[in-house]
């Protein structure tokens, strides 16, 4: 079996409760995939007044158990969207705040994607034409 050297490049657009990932192939063939993050929103509780519990020698907070829990899942969020990054030649995050940060963070700890092309650029809430627009005028796809 040969083996090809066909890469791809890909544009992702991420907050904390989503992702859009588009990829373009050598043909230039844009396939798009959307991914929702497991961090859920805070539940509110009538009557809710205090966020300690009392745990006989000491208080823990409800608040930095639900903070750690939010943290894992994100992290967990993003490797997976990494694991998703095939042969990549060139990536283009895009996204508001922090989270298009901590992606960028975890694709330069994959191995295999040392040396990786990458731009990381802040954007408000993007839909998938703005995202394909963005995509095009980075990698000059016509």
């Amino acid at each position: 079996m040969k083996k090809t050297n066909i890469k791809n490049r890909y544009a992702i657009w991420i907050d904390h409760r989503k992702a859009i990932m588009l990829c373009a192939d050598a043909e230039g063939n844009l396939i798009e995939e959307d991914m929702v993050s497991p961090v859920a929103q805070r539940e509110r509780f009538a009557g809710e007044e205090t966020n300690k519990t009392n745990s006989s020698w000491h208080v823990v907070s409800n608040e930095s158990h639900r903070q750690h829990k939010e943290e894992n899942d994100f992290h967990g969020f993003l490797k997976d969207i990494v694991s998703k990054l095939k042969m990549p030649e060139g990536l283009l995050i895009l996204g508001p705040g922090d989270a298009r940060h901590e992606l960028q963070n975890e694709v330069e700890k994959e191995k295999s994607l040392h040396g990786l092309i990458m731009e990381n650029r802040p954007a408000d809430k993007m839909n998938e034409f703005e995202i394909r627009a963005a995509m095009k005028e980075y990698f000059h796809l016509s």
